[in-house]
């Protein structure tokens, strides 16, 4: 008889020990859930990065065609051409004044398309990257999580058969 309350006594204290394990699953089970999401979260927020990355090279492409069209025209003048359609001097200073300012404005647009183009293929890296660590972080995650359902599948079962011994 004392036996029977010493052995009820233990299989209550891992009854205790198992409830208590089960909860600590389901809290470790959550975070895990939580870093999963966290992940995917860093993977989708590098490939938008690199999308817009690459929106923005496209517009500039754009932009830098167009005034190419416009370059083109306006270089196939001679000085003479343009003295003649400036109809003076002072026009005509002024025409080789602003010319010296679009070649300076095109000189920008040229650095800005490189910058863009630099920066899209930077994201391109970084969402490569990032893409690549995350899939070895979510497949280490969901290991760990399928290891904790595992766990809380054998801790039901070895719950089960205390509740069976104690009735």
């Amino acid at each position: 008889s004392a036996q029977l309350a010493d052995s009820k006594n233990k299989i209550s204290g891992q009854l205790n020990w198992l409830n208590d394990r089960s909860e600590e699953q389901r809290r470790q089970y959550a975070e895990k859930s939580a870093q999963l999401a966290a992940a995917y979260s860093e993977m989708a927020a590098a490939n938008q990065a690199y999308i817009d990355a690459c929106d923005n090279l496209a517009a500039k492409q754009v932009q830098y065609r167009s005034r190419l069209q416009t370059m083109f025209s306006h270089r196939q003048k001679s000085y003479l051409q343009i003295f003649i359609e400036s109809g003076s001097i002072k026009n005509f200073f002024t025409t080789i004044q602003f010319m010296a300012m679009v070649a300076e404005s095109d000189q920008l647009m040229i650095d800005d398309l490189k910058i863009a183009q630099d920066d899209a293929e930077l994201q391109q890296q970084v969402a490569e990257k990032t893409t690549e660590d995350m899939t070895v972080v979510v497949s280490q995650i969901e290991a760990q999580m399928a290891a904790l359902k595992q766990q809380e599948t054998t801790t039901l079962a070895e719950l089960e058969s205390i509740q069976l011994k104690l009735s």
